[in-house]
């Protein structure tokens, strides 16, 4: 075989995800925490300011990066990441949040920040944690939450861990999940018994395809 060669366009430490904005730039995660904005051709233009404060342990840190459909009239992205207990360090878990994206020449920043989900209950290690995110064409908000390398939760319907989660934009819940009235997390859940799925998208036809880390 011949030898492969290229052009290095820009670097990174850890970088996690990567999405496209509509004028063609990009964003890219990193999982310690940065958030940046890239120009047409990869380079970086600058770090986005306001982004959730991670603790980068293991496989946890800054996750996902996502776009609303609608981005270029409301500016809205999506962003995960793993976040500790607030009185137990050594728990930790995913959220999502849901944030307004201001860009300006040098970056930009993020401001009107919600969590608009979160992985309950928190639990100790820190792998997978999933945190995938997708928009469907029907315009629904879905996450991927891993089980934590706990294996049970994934069948527990009383934890949302080991699931595909289905929700609305605003991050309440569509009332035609199929399992709603169950209880608070169980109307979230879309899919059970996941691994650590840490991809997922929609095809032409507009089918969930989503394809897990490990046996």
């Amino acid at each position: 075989g011949g030898t492969l060669t290229g052009t290095v366009l820009e670097t990174f430490e850890s970088p996690w995800a990567m999405t496209f904005l509509p004028d063609g730039r990009a964003l890219v995660t990193e999982k310690a925490g940065a958030l940046w904005l890239l120009d047409e051709n990869g380079t970086k233009i600058g770090e986005i300011a306001d982004a959730p404060e991670v603790v980068a342990q293991g496989q946890g840190g800054l996750g996902d990066v996502i776009v609303h459909p609608d981005f270029a009239d409301n500016g809205i992205v999506y962003l995960s990441y793993a976040e500790r207990d607030e009185d137990d360090d050594s728990l930790s878990g995913a959220a999502v949040e849901r944030a307004t994206l201001s860009l300006t020449g040098d970056g930009g920043e993020l401001s009107e920040r919600e969590v608009v989900w979160r992985q309950s209950p928190k639990v100790t290690g820190n792998g997978h944690y999933g945190h995938r995110l997708a928009i469907s064409p029907d315009g629904f908000l879905f996450i991927t939450s891993g089980e934590r390398q706990k294996f049970s939760p994934a069948q527990n319907m009383d934890m949302n861990l080991g699931k595909i989660v289905r929700l609305n934009p605003d991050g309440s819940v569509p009332e035609d999940n199929p399992f709603n009235g169950n209880g608070a997390v169980a109307d979230q859940i879309w899919t059970l018994g996941h691994r650590n799925p840490l991809g997922i998208d929609f095809d032409a036809d507009g089918q969930l395809w989503v394809h897990e880390m490990g046996p």
